[in-house]
């Protein structure tokens, strides 16, 4: 969630930063993980096959483990991960929702 935030304060999105604040904490499925046995057994999984460092291992191993459709980042290193998670902007995922809510 920071760094989503991060990004749209970073691109002078203060708009699109509130919308998706607003999304994310309405969002049925969202919720704050702890990270357990089994995470961090994926995580290391992860690590060890794309070569992440262990922190974006644990994101990864934590989204795959609560049903995660996407990665949400501009971080280029974490497209290894996209055989995991669909890698995604802050910005192309506030574009899905606004055409989603439009349909």
């Amino acid at each position: 969630m920071r760094n989503c935030v991060q990004n749209t304060i970073h691109h002078g999105d203060k708009r699109g930063k509130e919308e998706l604040l607003s999304h994310l904490i309405s969002t049925k499925g969202f919720v704050i993980a702890g990270l357990d046995v089994p995470i961090s057994d994926a995580a290391a999984r992860i690590r060890a096959d794309t070569g992440l460092r262990l922190p974006d291992a644990i994101i990864i191993a934590t989204g795959l483990a609560k049903g995660a459709r996407y990665l949400v980042t501009h971080d280029k290193e974490l497209k290894k991960a996209s055989r995991y998670l669909e890698t995604i902007s802050s910005k192309d995922l506030l574009n899905r929702f606004r055409r989603a809510k439009k349909k």
